[in-house]
């Protein structure tokens, strides 16, 4: 018998050490203010638009010429970044009450183009948005802002050792990879060249109107970003096929991710940002959040690849500092200096955004973002929306300045009330310039931020000086202190729609690339999975890893043939006559072979009656008693042994075995499972049947029901996916499995699965994998693949196991996060210890 503790286990009757190792889960310009501006810019003369309308953004009420103070553009402006259709500009309102808002909007003409229980994304007038205000269930409005391209101004598929993986025919084939961008004319120009033609498309002609013909995926300002993004990500994963769109409106965003998620995406690349709308720490308090819509995609299956963003040089990030009292922010303590200037020319649009340490249920810290004129003082542009503990107010500014001149316009922060918050983070969001004032850290860009484990937020290296970071790549930590980038892709390869790509526009989709090569040699691996591995195996940079610069380092693969164990041997065959079994097969079609192992069980996918080595051979003879036998055969290799061969049922005596149920079908009634198939299709009705479920399509059987009848009624089945089929059985054994159906119990969904990693040395094996939220892990070990005969370790919440003096033998072992939604398994390391 095997017990473990967090201090010992015993391991095949040797006393196994156990040692627990806890991981938590996881050129500036350079003048001073030696000539400030005057006072004439001083609180007394600050325009305060929205204390006539609390309800109206400060960047809305400025859009639609609502105030009468200083800087407010007039309506008829175009050129301030926001989407307009005639003299209406597209409109967030966050409601209370969804539908009394919709009837207050058909009372002034007014038609939704997306709609969510707490959110309404519709075209309004300066009127119309006036008139909104009496409407009680109308919490908050303002202009939609589209998301910036990461972009500053295929030598990627060598930098990241994808050539190795391509030549050994894993190019990503059978991978769906969805890319969220604008694309213009340059992507349909390059179908059948560049782009393959099975592109597919939804291509927003408005916001909440879209249509699937490429063309209408276009927009003149970003040009070919999309085309260009998907470009990279075909140079590292050339089999993929291509799910593209364009949203601009998070409604939008959320629909086109959900429209991947359905078509069967496994990989989703955003190589652009929103602003910022929660506190930084990966959550929002907004429904129609990109975090939100990134945590679904993860949810729905998709690992989510985003660029992390060019803001290094155009953020500040530190404490709240006025030494001198006078309510405004310095951004410079020696010599003081309470301006951030940012160098424009004529007519060039500038959008900044700020946020800050306070309650996003009703913050009560007031600030106000004021750009100012150079010359006179006066300011400019400004917003300033309350914050005076009302729910539904937000610490949060967003201000757009279109300059009227070529000049360095000062930017700063004034404190208008209400306690002094601890943090605070300005940025220029849009492709604006640095800003004089600059941090190392605190530059990320939305929803690069996500906590999520199934996204990576990717930095950006010269794919010709991979050890050389950026210097305008996005950099950690996060405003609640996590570490950001997660991993760091190349940038600078050659596109046939843009030439040179520079930025983290193009590292994210190199390393969303590497993503699909990952899951279509790894197809069961989770989304964290997928991330989980990248970050593993990334070359370490910048000293201990993970950092604020680099992540987990530098995206690499290594040599697929020293990274996969071989593929399934073909066409296993087994010959009968009396007790003698004959086993013959072919060899399979990749990967270094050393052996064969033959495995055989009591039931589908296990190995509890046999699994031993034979040899390099291609067929085998053994007796056998008696009785019904699954077998299958796996190649091995110095990685370990591959995946299985077809399994045959073999009956060794007694009659033959009854065919395969068809016809099986699932019906879902809250967590109550009901089954229903039709008898084989020869042979009348069996005596029995069997039916199995696995956590993984054709999988290992996690729990298995037997019936008289063609229907079974499960009831209480907690949340979860499931592949179920059934086999009808006799007194010579089972047959073969039905068509195999998929049940999806909705609920509290279980923990992500953790990515395991594992080493030997000697009789010492060591354990570690990646924190996912889970209340507590289990360590299972087997002698064959998916069993857990060896036996079953509970570990708590550490994220690492080292155990000493293990016995020699070959280990399967997997870790489960636990948790009230129930358990989710990780991969399975190989591990041989002694021999």
């Amino acid at each position: 018998m095997i017990t473990w503790s967090h201090r010992s286990a015993t391991l095949a009757s040797i006393v196994v050490l156990i040692s627990l190792t806890v991981h938590p889960p996881s050129g500036a310009d350079t003048r001073t203010s030696a000539g400030r501006l005057s006072a004439t810019a001083d609180a007394a003369t600050a325009d305060r638009a929205n204390e006539a309308h609390p309800r109206i953004s400060s960047e809305l009420t400025a859009a639609l010429g609502l105030g009468s103070g200083i800087g407010l553009r007039p309506t008829a402006s175009t050129g301030d970044g926001f989407l307009r259709r005639g003299n209406l500009i597209a409109v967030t309102i966050r409601t209370s009450d969804a539908s009394a808002t919709v009837r207050a909007l058909e009372a002034l003409g007014r038609r939704p183009a997306n709609r969510s229980p707490h959110v309404i994304e519709v075209y309004l007038s300066a009127g119309d948005v006036t008139s909104l205000e009496a409407e009680p269930s109308v919490s908050f409005m303002q202009a939609i802002v589209p998301p910036q391209g990461k972009e500053v101004i295929g030598e990627g598929r060598a930098a990241h050792n994808a050539t190795n993986w391509i030549n050994g025919g894993v190019t990503g084939a059978g991978v769906k990879v969805g890319v969220l961008d604008y694309f213009y004319h340059g992507i349909t120009n390059l179908v059948g060249t560049e782009v393959p033609a099975n592109i597919i498309g939804r291509c927003y002609t408005d916001v909440g109107v879209f249509t699937n013909n490429l063309n209408d995926c276009t927009d003149p300002v970003t040009a070919n970003h999309g085309t260009a993004v998907a470009e990279s990500i075909l140079d590292i994963a050339p089999g993929v096929q291509l799910f593209i769109a364009d949203p601009s409106a998070t409604l939008d965003f959320r629909s086109s991710i959900d429209w991947m998620i359905a078509q069967g995406v496994s990989v989703i690349v955003f190589a652009q940002a929103y602003p910022w709308d929660g506190p930084g720490d990966g959550t929002s308090p907004f429904a129609n959040s990109p975090l939100r819509s990134v945590d679904a995609a993860v949810a729905g299956g998709a690992v989510v690849v985003i660029a992390a963003g060019n803001e290094h040089r155009k953020s500040w990030f530190g404490p709240w500092r006025d030494n001198n009292g006078n309510t405004y922010h310095e951004f410079s303590a020696s010599p003081v200096d309470e301006l951030n200037r940012v160098s424009l020319v004529n007519g060039h649009l500038v959008q900044v955004q700020a946020r800050w340490q306070d309650s996003w249920t009703g913050a009560s810290s007031d600030l106000a973002i004021e750009i100012l004129d150079p010359v006179s003082g006066n300011i400019l542009a400004s917003s300033n929306n309350q914050q005076s503990g009302v729910p539904g107010q937000y610490p949060l500014e967003f201000v757009s300045f279109t300059a009227p001149r070529a000049d360095a316009f000062p930017v700063r922060l004034r404190r208008i009330g209400g306690p002094l918050p601890a943090w605070v983070q300005i940025q220029t969001f849009n492709a604006g310039p640095t800003m004089q004032y600059n941090t190392d850290g605190g530059s990320m860009c939305n929803p690069a931020e996500s906590a999520n484990p199934g996204v990576l937020a990717v930095g950006a290296a010269p794919w010709d000086a991979t050890s050389t970071i950026r210097d305008f790549s996005s950099l950690g930590p996060t405003p609640d202190g996590r570490i950001k980038p997660d991993i760091v892709g190349a940038d600078g390869g050659m596109t046939a729609s843009k030439g040179a790509f520079v930025g983290t526009s193009q590292a994210a989709p190199y390393v969303g690339g590497l993503a699909a090569l990952v899951k279509g040699a790894f197809p069961s691996y989770s989304p964290a999975q997928v991330a989980g591995y990248l970050k593993t195996f990334a070359q370490p940079r910048g000293g201990a890893v993970p950092n604020n610069t680099w992540g987990y380092g530098f995206a690499y693969l290594r040599d697929l043939e020293v990274e996969l164990p071989p593929a399934a041997p073909l066409n296993l065959v087994a010959t009968v006559n009396g007790n003698n079994v004959s086993l013959t097969w072919q060899p399979p079609t990749a990967g270094t072979v050393t052996g064969y192992v033959v495995e055989a069980g009591s039931a589908p996918g296990i190995a509890n009656l046999a699994s031993f080595p034979i040899g390099n051979t291609l067929s085998f003879a053994t007796g056998a008693a008696n009785g019904s036998y699954y077998v299958r055969v796996r190649a091995q290799s110095s990685v370990g042994p591959g995946a299985a061969s077809n399994e045959l049922l073999v009956q060794v005596g007694g009659g033959s075995v009854p065919g395969a149920p068809t016809n099986l079908q699932a019906a879902l009634n809250g967590s109550n499972v009901s089954l229903s198939w039709s008898p084989p299709m020869a042979g009348g009705p069996p005596p029995g049947y069997r039916v199995e479920a696995s956590l993984t399509p054709a999988g290992p059987v996690m729990a298995a029901f037997n019936t008289v009848t063609s229907t079974l009624f499960v009831p209480g089945v907690p949340p979860g996916r499931y592949y179920v089929r059934v086999r009808a059985t006799n007194g010579a054994g089972a047959s073969a499995p039905s068509n195999e159906v998929t049940v999806l119990v909705a609920g509290t969904a279980a923990p992500a699965a953790p990515f395991l990693s594992g080493g030997v040395v000697g009789s010492s094996v060591s354990l570690t994998w990646n924190h996912t939220g889970a209340a507590s892990y289990v360590i299972h070990v087997g002698t064959g693949s998916g069993q857990s005969n060896v036996g079953t370790f509970p570990v708590g919440s550490v994220t690492g196991a080292t155990a000493s003096g293990v016995a020699p033998g070959v280990y399967f072992v997997r870790v489960m996060a636990t948790g009230a939604g129930g358990a989710s398994a990780s991969n399975e390391v190989v591990l041989t210890v002694g021999g």
